[in-house]
């Protein structure tokens, strides 16, 4: 399972509460909620603590507080409406390349 059009942004030194902003889209509701809730254990295995979780009544947006990085996770159409990039334009984006599956 994969999230879509991932972008870091690092935002260290201009927002007091985290450090990197992940931002993720899914497919459908379903998927946005399946990516939160995957993304969510992955964080647990490796020691990240969930500080928080907002939104996926709709699945149209999952927000995970895991402290020193906020994962917003969008059903396209409402990662188009919220536009938080465009919030963050100054801040430098992170390269980030998914990891290809093993064969």
């Amino acid at each position: 399972m994969k999230g879509e059009e991932i972008n870091l942004i690092d935002v260290r030194g201009r927002c007091p509460y985290t450090d990197i902003l992940l931002l993720v889209s899914g497919t459908s509701d379903r998927h946005v909620n399946a990516l939160a809730e995957r993304l969510a254990r992955v964080a647990s295995d490796v020691g990240l603590e969930r500080l928080g979780k907002e939104g996926g009544e709709q699945g149209n947006w999952v927000l995970l507080d895991l402290g020193d990085v906020i994962v917003h996770l969008f059903y396209r159409p409402a990662r188009m409406y919220y536009d938080i990039e465009s919030l963050w334009a100054d801040a430098p984006q992170v390269p980030f390349e998914a990891p290809s599956p093993a064969a």
